[in-house]
């Protein structure tokens, strides 16, 4: 860029998190209850209240 601004780029990490009932490590935003994310399923949630 000849205007004098550098341009940067910059990774951002995704928050993860151990599952509660197997121990999988997961994406937050892709974890289950969507509103406290602490199991990586469905299955993962339903089986640990049963």
């Amino acid at each position: 860029m000849s205007n004098g601004y550098i341009r940067y780029e910059e990774a951002i990490e995704e928050p993860h998190n151990n599952c509660k009932a197997c121990g999988v490590n997961f994406k937050l935003i892709v974890g289950y209850p969507s509103d406290m994310p602490d199991f990586c399923s469905r299955e993962c949630y339903m089986e640990k209240i049963n």
